[in-house]
This record gives structure tokens, C-alpha cells and sequence, in this order.
């Protein structure tokens, strides 16, 4: 169609898609994709086949540590040195060679310690310790599509979040430089046993990394893609200085007793302080000044001060706890407590909000208002006044963006005036506020004749003050009666509808930026401290020791567990982590709507493990024992329920200019469960107000009058621009994880004071094919799932919920989207060799 004229199809797109994707070996007749021809207005079918992309991906890491000690009279002095080196690919979203750029981690640290017994009663132990650690990523030399100056990352939402480009957040690197000086006191006196220490920090942490520096191009189908249009769902690039000095200073003390009450009963009480200095670049939010708003025209609006944040100094954690010998048998033992804990405020969020004289994200609105020259494929006004040049009409009319350079890469800092600072800025550093964590627990563990140990345990938690990502000028539309109706039939579209009836460019045009009328034009994102979690979990534990199998060994210990627990959070990415888990709310007004399963809660966990160490050779030959000798063995079985997941349109329907976060709409008549489907239009007849249903696309926006599912049956409707969802957070669940790991350990003692240390680990022993999310290892899983799209994409998906056709290696690199096979999905097994040398 590229070679047709009038087709609308750029030769440049299809380019970007042919030279770097092999033709698929077959059709996959599930796959329903079609490309709109211009000049005929026929819906053409695109085959689209099964691909495996495999690129190579391994590692080379060197591990250095050396130790020493020793004695002087009341001192016992200690020092620690160690050198770490990682080198790797480091492999794209959807992997291939071609894009494959590399990552290194080094690290050295070396600490001193003195623990000074000054009497029988009172111990002293100082530390003082160094460490550096550099990290670094970057990107292969590779020619982009079309004019553009560099590689952006390109998304085709349609074909299950298909990405091509190198890795997203790269390059980037980071220096981190740590000094630590501890002194604690341990006090015993009567009853009491005391317990005091401080503990002071200094990191110097220089980082370059400019947000979407390459620029990321998302796209809601593969019509737009081919056709050069402008990117429908994002188009985004970071301009200017990522350079963020992160220095930071922390002070920690506490003070804690255990005091025996009676020999059954012993109280803890404790006090812990934490302060730790805002980084030091959060005070360049200064710069922009001038975009100060004290008194917004729209006096319900909160004012935005661009100043020094505020620090926290109120970080007061106090502690209880008790254990209690219920019995006085010495076997039955219940233990208790409460605490208060603080987390940091980690220094990606404030080096994402860099004021707009150093750094900006360029969006095709600004680039087509503010910048001089204005983009050439940036579209003309409107004829009409009524009309506003805003990024849906771009969006609607631009051509030839790629062909045309996209968003361009230059920027000149600059001293702005307040109009112009306030049409640059993109975020707001807000004051700090350490995330909270209130923790609770009681458990009762009692010895079960000699060998066995029962636990019963609940711990609960809540989480205060945590971080989210809020867009405090996104895009509002003023009244729910200017959202479309959605059908589930096609019985159910009326006739004929009104000319009062809404539209969807009545809906596009009224949504209008808080901020707006006070000169602020993009989004002001920030990470407030206004997110919040529970979890209540409840685990029981069970060992049996046999201490010696005559013959067979030595020993062999059991211990198995099941925990049945419940996270509820209503924000758990604050970043781009997982694509299954949105990282900002469908609706910034009503953060209590996004309340729900959180990404971490997996209900159930149960595990078995055991410890076996192999008989000992007691034959004549030396040889012999040494190679047989001192083999134990450990292996360890572990289910846990799946990560739960979003149904996600990925298109922005609620108008707030953001699709990250748009869930779909439940059919509450389906007859076919988890399946999803994507919708028509319904069309208006302008003259005598018929209706008709359309594709999407070929509706204009001024008769677009709602929309009906394309398959009725479908248990998950997709919710298009200015439909209203329906579908909760996170309500889906991925599969679970089902693992058998076993690892070998040796030990031989080559001489009175040197051995060598040799161990095997093997994780999913039998190579057990799992379609999971993340990493699922010898602990759970890495919930970090950024790819897997096509699980939750809610449209024309035949894979939707199909964990087997999309999640082929379960790694957080898996190959996936709607052209991947599923014929090797699964988790594999990881096999791993070490070697320690001690002397």
C-alpha cells in the first residue's frame, strides 16, 4: 500500500517495521488488523504471524572480598574490603540484537571496625566505612526512521505494546559515593539491658539522565503507525541538562531497653530518629521562581510555589514489643509488637521535576505553539475560530511526522519570563514527606516433642504519606453528560439521536487544564505524598529435624509454610515499572477510585524446604574423602498466587490527556469470559440525525455519538475517547507461580586455614514451562512486569488474558505482544556455579 498513491500508507513508517522485523513464517488467523485505505476507504486485512525474537543476553560479574581481624587486649578490630564488577547486554523491550546497547556496575567499599569491651557490663562498638558505586547503560549506534536525529522508542499498542528501540531509559549513569561513621553502646544492668547508637551519612551522588532523551512515540494502532500520523497515544521528548547532583546528609539515632520483667516476660521499648537533607539539586526548582502562583484565577486550586522544598525533620519512630513464656516450660513462646518505620524519598522523583530552564519535555503542542520554526508536519489552523489549535486537533491532522525530524532535540536554557516559565513547566518538587510505615505483629511458636517447632504468626501493616504520581494540570472535562455511551449491542443504538446529543468533539473541546487560565500549559506532574496501603497476613510454619539417619547422613531439616495474606494499595508504581500495573490513576481527582488489590499482593504462599547433608565416607582412601565429604543438599518448593493485573484500553477515554491509567468497560451480559473486544462508532448522519456504525476512524469526531462492542459476547469492552469506564484496579489475576529449585553446597579444607567453598544452584530444576509476570526465582517473584501488554489490552485481542501466547520467558525482557508464540512459554531453568576461596 506504501507504493499506492493516495493510500496514505508512509513508505518511511513501513520501513521502520521492515528493517529491523523479520517477516513472520506464519499467518496467525486470530490477529484481526487493518489498515484504512485513503484513497478507496476499504479496510485492508494485514497478515500478522507468530515471531520469537531472541537476542543475546548474559553476564560477566567479578566478586573481590578480603577480611581481617584482631585482637588488642580489649579492642577487637575488623576490616572489611570488597570490589565488585557486572558487565552486560543490556537487551531492549522487545528483544533484538539490533538494538541491544550494554550496562556496567562497579563498586568498591572498605569499612574499619573497633568493638571495645570497656567492662564486663558495657560494650562499645564503632564502624566507619566508604563505599563507591558507578552505574552506566547506554545505547548502539543504530539509523533511525525517516529525518529523525536518533532512535526514539516506537509503540504499537494495537499489536500488544510492540516496542522497538533501544532500552527506554537509556543512557543514563550515576556515581554514588557513601560515608558512614556508627557508634552503639550496650548497656547491662539488672533487669535492663540498654541499647543507644547514632549513625551518620554523607553520600555525594552526581547523575545524568534526561527523561525520554531519544524521544518515545506511542501509538494506539498499527493504521496510525503506517501512516506517519502523529503519535495518538504519546509523543514525548526530553530536552536540555540531566545532570542532578543528589549530595545528602542523614542522621540517625536511637535508644531502646529490654527490660526482663519477670524471667516469663520481657519488654522492649525504643525510640528511633531519622533525618536525612533534601538532595542538594532539589533547590534548582528555585530557578523557576517567576511561574510562582499565589492566588489561582480558579480560587478552589491549590497555589504552586516554585521554591526550596521543605525538609522533614519530624521522623520520630517509636517501638514496643514483648515475648512472653507462656508456660514456663520453655517451649511455648508468644512474641508481639508495634512499630513506626520511615522510608526515603528515593532521588528519581525530584530529578524528574527539573524547573523548565534546564530541562523540558517537548510534547506536539508546544512544539507546534512555541517553537519558531514549527515543525513541518505540524498541521495549519483551523479555518473555523471555534476550533482550538490544542494537541487533539494536531494529533488529528499532523502528516509525515516521522518523516519530518518528529520532535526536535535542541534547547537553549534560558532566563524566562513568568508567562514563559509558566508555559514550560512540566513538574513541581513538592516539600519532602517520608513515607510512613506502621507495623504490627503477634505469633506464638511452640516445640512439638524434640524435633518438631509449630509458628503461627499474623503481621499486619499500613502505609502512609507514599508517593504518587499526580498530574496536577491534566485535562478535565466540566460534566459527565458529555461522555458517549457505550453498547454492548448493536439492538441497542437508537435510530436516529439527536443534534443536541453529545459528541465526541464536543467532549474533546471542553476539556480544559485547571491551570489554564493562569498561563500553565502542561501537565505539572508531582509525586505527592498522598497514597496509602494496608496488608493483614496470616502464616503458619512448620520444622521436623531428624538429627541423624544412621546410614544416610547426618541430618536432614524440613520446614514448610502457607501465608495467606491481602495487599490493598491505592498507588504501587511510581514510575514506568510494570506496563500491567498502570503508574499514575485513571483519575488524578479521585486517587480513592484507583483503591484496590495492590501489584504486590499475592494471597496465597506456600513452601517447603529442606536441608540434607550426605553421609560421610568412611573408606581408606584420602582421595576419596576428600571429594565425597561435606556435600549437603537443599531444596525448596514454592506456589504463589499470580500478580494481579489491569484491564487497560491504552487510549485516553476520560479526556485528562493521559492513557496510561484507562481501564476498560465490564459487560455485565457477556457470555464469554475472559475475552476482549474493541468497538464501532456510532455515527450521526449531520442532516437527519441517523445513526450508523462505523469504524472508529471513520467517524468524524463531530458525529461520533458513542460506540458498540464489536463482539457482544466479550466479557471486556474497550473504552474509547469519552467513554466511561467501569473496571476496577487491578481486579485480573496472571498466573501463579509453581517452582521446584535444589542446590548443592561443598566444602573442602585445603589447609588449616584455607578452603574452597563450591555450591550449584539450579532454579525450576525441572524446567517446568510457566507463564508468569517479571522473575519468578527461589524467593517469588520480581514484580516488576514492563512487558506483557497484550495480557491486559482490552480490544480486538484474542491473547487477552492468554498468558500462555504472551509471556514466553517470564523475564522482565520477555518477548511478548500480539505477534509473539507461545509455544515456549514459561519461566526456565536458571543454572548457577559458584566458587569461594577462603583463607
Amino acid at each position: 500500500m506504501a507504493s499506492t498513491s493516495g493510500s496514505g500508507v508512509s513508505q518511511v513508517a513501513v520501513n521502520a517495521l521492515t528493517n529491523v522485523l523479520p517477516a513472520a513464517p506464519v499467518a496467525d488467523s486470530r490477529q484481526r488488523v487493518t489498515v484504512t485505505n485513503n484513497s478507496t476507504g476499504a479496510s485492508v486485512p494485514i497478515e500478522v504471524g507468530a515471531l520469537t525474537p531472541v537476542a543475546p543476553n548474559f553476564f560477566t560479574q567479578h566478586d573481590f572480598q578480603t577480611n581481617g581481624d584482631i585482637n588488642l587486649g580489649d579492642h577487637r578490630i575488623s576490616l572489611r574490603f570488597a570490589y565488585d564488577r557486572f558487565r552486560a547486554p543490556l537487551v531492549s523491550a522487545f528483544p533484538l540484537p539490533v538494538f541491544t546497547g550494554g550496562q556496567q556496575f562497579d563498586a568498591k567499599s572498605a569499612m574499619v571496625s573497633d568493638v571495645y569491651s570497656i567492662r564486663p557490663n558495657i560494650i562499645n562498638e564503632f564502624r566507619a566505612g566508604y563505599r563507591r558505586s558507578q552505574l552506566a547503560t547506554g545505547v548502539p549506534n543504530i539509523s533511525p526512521p525517516g529525518n529523525l536525529d536518533v532512535y526514539p522508542n516506537l509503540i504499537i499498542e494495537q499489536l500488544g505494546g510492540l516496542e522497538l528501540g533501544p532500552d527506554g531509559n537509556s543512557p543514563q549513569s550515576s556515581v554514588l559515593n557513601q560515608y558512614q561513621w556508627v557508634d552503639n553502646l550496650s548497656i547491662l544492668k539488672g533487669a535492663h539491658n540498654f541499647k543507644l547508637g547514632v549513625d551518620a551519612r554523607l553520600w555525594i551522588a552526581p547523575s545524568a539522565f534526561l527523561p525520554r532523551e531519544r524521544a518515545e512515540f506511542r501509538y494506539s494502532s498499527l493504521d496510525k503507525f503506517v501512516k506517519d500520523a502523529v503519535p495518538d497515544n504519546l509523543a514525548l521528548r526530553g530536552v536540555g541538562d540531566g545532570s542532578f547532583a543528589g549530595n545528602q546528609k542523614g542522621v540517625f539515632w536511637f535508644v531502646q531497653d529490654d527490660w526482663k520483667l519477670h524471667p516469663r516476660l520481657t519488654l522492649n521499648v525504643g525510640l528511633r530518629y531519622e533525618f536525612i537533607t533534601n538532595p542538594r539539586d532539589d533547590a534548582k526548582q528555585a530557578i523557576n521562581s517567576a511561574a510562582d502562583l499565589q492566588n489561582p484565577m480558579n480560587t478552589s486550586l491549590a497555589p504552586l510555589l516554585f521554591r526550596v522544598p521543605r525538609q522533614d525533620i519530624n521522623n520520630f519512630g517509636p517501638r514496643i514489643g514483648f515475648a512472653w513464656d507462656i508456660f514456663g516450660d520453655h517451649r511455648t513462646a508468644m512474641r508481639g509488637g508495634f512499630a513506626i518505620a520511615y522510608d526515603v524519598v528515593f532521588q528519581n522523583l525530584p530529578s524528574l521535576q527539573l524547573p523548565p530552564q534546564l530541562q523540558q519535555e517537548l510534547g506536539v503542542e508546544q512544539a507546534c505553539v512555541s517553537l519558531t520554526p514549527k515543525p513541518s508536519w505540524c498541521p495549519a489552523p483551523s479555518p473555523n475560530p471555534a476550533v482550538p489549535y490544542n494537541e487533539e486537533f494536531i494529533i488529528a491532522n499532523g502528516r509525515n511526522f516521522l518523516a519530518n525530524a518528529g520532535l526536535p532535540g535542541t534547547f537553549v536554557p534560558q532566563t524566562l519570563s513568568p508567562a514563559d516559565a509558566r508555559a514550560g513547566t512540566q513538574g513541581l518538587i513538592v516539600d519532602t514527606v517520608a513515607p510512613k510505615t506502621e507495623t504490627w505483629s503477634l505469633s506464638v511458636q511452640r516445640e512439638l516433642g524434640t524435633n518438631y517447632g509449630l509458628e503461627l504468626r499474623y503481621v499486619g501493616t499500613r502505609g502512609i504519606s507514599l508517593p504518587a504520581q499526580i498530574r496536577r494540570n491534566a485535562a478535565q472535562v466540566p460534566s459527565d453528560n458529555l461522555f458517549l455511551p457505550t453498547f454492548f449491542n448493536t439492538s441497542d443504538v437508537p435510530v436516529n439521536v439527536s443534534s443536541t446529543a453529545p459528541s465526541l468533539a464536543g467532549f474533546q473541546n471542553a476539556a480544559v487544564r485547571p491551570y489554564a487560565a493562569d498561563e500553565f500549559v502542561s501537565n505539572i506532574t508531582a509525586f505527592d505524598p498522598v497514597a496509602s496501603s494496608t496488608y493483614h497476613g496470616g502464616s503458619v510454619e512448620l520444622t521436623r529435624r531428624f538429627s541423624s539417619l544412621g546410614g544416610w547422613g547426618n541430618g536432614v531439616f524440613l520446614r514448610t509454610g502457607y501465608t495467606f495474606s491481602k495487599a490493598i494499595d491505592n498507588a504501587t508504581n511510581e514510575l514506568f515499572t510494570s506496563a500491567v500495573n498502570p503508574r499514575r490513576p485513571e483519575n488524578f481527582l479521585n486517587l480513592q477510585g484507583e483503591r484496590g488489590r495492590s501489584t504486590i499482593d499475592h494471597p496465597h504462599k506456600f513452601t517447603i524446604a529442606a536441608i540434607y547433608e550426605l553421609p560421610k565416607y568412611t573408606g581408606g582412601s584420602a582421595w576419596l574423602g576428600t571429594a565425597l565429604n561435606q556435600w549437603q543438599v537443599s531444596a525448596s518448593y514454592i506456589a504463589e498466587s499470580g500478580q494481579p493485573v489491569t484491564a487497560l484500553s491504552f487510549i485516553d477515554a476520560n479526556g485528562n490527556g493521559d492513557a496510561a491509567g484507562d481501564r476498560a468497560i465490564f459487560n455485565s451480559g457477556f457470555t464469554a469470559p475472559n475475552t476482549a473486544t474493541d468497538v464501532n462508532a456510532v455515527c450521526r448522519n449531520a442532516g437527519t440525525g441517523a445513526t450508523s456504525i462505523v469504524a472508529p476512524d471513520v467517524c468524524g469526531a463531530g458525529t461520533t455519538v458513542g460506540y458498540v462492542a464489536v463482539n457482544p459476547a466479550a466479557q471486556y469492552v474497550r473504552a474509547r475517547p469519552g467513554a466511561r469506564t467501569n473496571v476496577g484496579r487491578n481486579t485480573l489475576d496472571s498466573p501463579g507461580l509453581n517452582n521446584w529449585n535444589i542446590s548443592f553446597f561443598k566444602k573442602t579444607r585445603m589447609t588449616e586455614r584455607a578452603w574452597i567453598e563450591f555450591r550449584a544452584d539450579l532454579q525450576n530444576v525441572f524446567n517446568h514451562g510457566q507463564a508468569i509476570l517479571g522473575s519468578g526465582n527461589i524467593s517469588g517473584f520480581n514484580t516488576n512486569a514492563i512487558n506483557g501488554t497484550d495480557l491486559v489490552f482490552v480490544g480486538d485481542n484474542p491473547n487477552f488474558l492468554r498468558a500462555q501466547n504472551v509471556l514466553t520467558n517470564g523475564g522482565s525482557n520477555s518477548p511478548f505482544s500480539g505477534i509473539v508464540t507461545g509455544r515456549n512459554a514459561g519461566f526456565r531453568r536458571f543454572v548457577q556455579f559458584g566458587l569461594k576461596v577462603r583463607f
